[in-house]
C-alpha cells in the first residue's frame, strides 16, 4: 500500500525503499535503547524508560564528572526522542 502510495507522490522505487530502510533502522534503535522488544505494550515502555531516565540523570548521579554529565545528557535526549516516537499518547 505504501509502494502505491509512493507512487501516487511521483517517488521512484529506488528512493522509497531507501526511506523504508532508514525507517527501520531508527525504529529499532528505539526499542534497543529503550531496551524493550517490538512486542512491548505502552506500560513496559514507559517503565523502561523511567527507569533509565533513573538510572541516567545526572542530578542523581553526584559523582559524575562533567564529560560523563555532558554524555548522560546525551543520553537522556535520545531515551526522550525515543519514548515519543514509541508511544503515541
Amino acid at each position: 500500500m505504501l509502494f502505491r502510495i509512493a507512487g501516487l507522490l511521483n517517488i521512484n522505487d529506488v528512493v522509497f525503499k531507501k526511506m523504508i530502510q532508514q525507517w527501520a533502522i531508527i525504529v529499532q534503535d528505539d526499542y534497543t535503547l529503550l531496551n524493550v522488544t517490538k512486542n512491548s505494550t505502552q506500560a513496559e515502555i514507559r517503565n523502561a524508560y523511567r527507569k533509565l531516565v533513573l538510572k541516567l540523570h545526572p542530578d542523581r548521579n553526584s559523582n559524575y564528572t562533567e564529560t560523563e554529565k555532558k554524555n548522560a545528557e546525551r543520553k537522556l535526549q535520545a531515551l526522550r526522542e525515543a519514548y515519543k516516537r514509541l508511544v503515541k499518547d
